[in-house]
Parts: structure tokens; C-alpha cells; sequence
């Protein structure tokens, strides 16, 4: 399991991290298809055709798999989103003060909100589909899958899993400029720690969707 869980990871995460690149040369027709492509169509053919588990299991350390009612992962998630909006918001506070600097390096090569409409049922689409494929698409291969494909090799190692769940889940954001990068990178802390801490990836799916949802008020 943990080679096709790298496989897919590797296949995902290069894609996404690939965006900045080729995104900025697409004709407005194509730019909801490629997107469409890589939040959805992609994740599911790899989970479709590696036969991956929908929901998976935390596989890295000794501790034993949590079984919590769903009313306890609810208020979990609940907590989890509201300690996101938290994250953003400093990480968006400490990325102000550095972002004069980093601009010229990581400059915005897609910008989400040229394409998204400013209001209407267009816009409430768009923001059900972010917290869509945030919560579920990345955290399924950034803190779910990519905890089995480590967990052969740093099964005692959480602090490497934390880092590079982090690292990584970060790394793909660099498309949207030097702001997005570094706002990304402490929430993505927070939602690998609470993989580790609550060992369920349904909290961290519903917790990151939630989050997004605070666009629609």
C-alpha cells in the first residue's frame, strides 16, 4: 500500500506544484476545466485506479486508531476551523511584513479572484467547490495518504510527517504569490498536527472545508 500511496502523492503533488507554470498561459475557456482537472478528476483516478482507501487510516507511530461518535469529530472539526481562520489570520499578518521582499521572487501567476465571480449563484458555487476539493482532495493526499506512504520508513518519526505534510501542502501554493505562500504554511501545521493528535482525517476533511465556507458570509 505505502508504494501506491507514494505513487499517487508524488503524481498529485507534482501537478499541483506544476500549476504555476502553465495555468497563467490558459484561455479563460480552460482555466475552470484544468482546475476541475487537478482537484478532481486527477485525485480521483489515482484513488480509482491504485485502488486507494477513501478514508485513510493514521498509520505513522504506536498509537492506536481513535473511534470517536460523530458528534465529538463534529465539534472537533468545528474547533479545527475556527484555529485555520486563526492560523490564516496571523500567518497574513507576518506575511505583510515579509511580503516587499519576496514578491519580485514568487510574483502572482494565478489569481483565483480574476476568475471568480463577485457575486450570485456563480460565486456561491465557486466557494462550495474551494471547500470542496480543499477539504477533502487536499487533505486526503496531504495529511492522509501521504501518512501511509511514510509510515514504512519514519513509523516513529511524527515531527518528519509534520514537517513535510506542512512543507509540501505550502509548496503548492506558490503559483498565487509570495502572500499565499507564506499564509499557507502555518495552517497547514495546524491541520497536520491535528491529524497526529486526533488521528482521524474526517476531522481534518470537514475542519479545512469549513474554513472556506466563511467566504460565503
Amino acid at each position: 500500500m505505502h508504494r501506491s500511496a507514494w505513487s499517487a502523492f508524488l503524481v498529485y503533488f507534482g501537478v499541483t506544484l506544476s500549476k504555476g507554470f502553465w495555468f497563467p498561459f490558459l484561455p479563460e475557456t480552460y482555466f475552470w476545466m484544468a482546475d476541475v482537472f487537478c482537484f478532481v478528476v486527477l485525485p480521483a483516478s489515482l484513488v480509482i485506479l491504485l485502488k486507494l482507501p477513501l478514508f485513510p487510516e493514521y498509520a505513522i507511530g504506536k498509537q492506536k486508531i481513535r473511534s470517536e461518535p460523530p458528534g465529538t469529530l463534529i465539534f472537533f472539526s468545528f474547533i479545527l476551523s475556527l484555529a485555520l481562520w486563526v492560523a490564516y489570520s496571523v500567518s497574513g499578518y507576518f506575511a505583510n511584513a515579509l511580503i516587499q521582499d519576496l514578491s519580485p521572487i514568487f510574483p502572482v501567476r494565478i489569481s483565483y479572484e480574476s476568475h471568480i465571480p463577485k457575486n450570485g449563484f456563480g460565486a456561491f458555487l465557486v466557494v462550495i467547490y474551494f471547500a470542496l476539493t480543499a477539504g477533502l482532495v487536499e487533505e486526503y493526499f496531504f495529511r492522509g495518504l501521504l501518512n501511509i506512504a511514510m509510515a514504512r520508513n519514519a513509523t516513529k518519526n511524527v515531527v518528519l510527517f509534520v514537517l513535510v505534510s506542512s512543507i509540501c501542502f505550502t509548496a503548492i501554493h506558490w503559483g498565487g504569490g509570495a502572500r499565499n505562500l507564506l499564509s499557507s504554511f502555518l495552517p497547514g501545521l495546524v491541520l497536520a498536527v491535528t491529524f497526529v493528535r486526533i488521528r482521524d482525517i474526517r476531522v481534518c476533511m470537514l475542519g479545512h472545508g469549513l474554513f472556506w465556507l466563511k467566504w460565503l458570509f
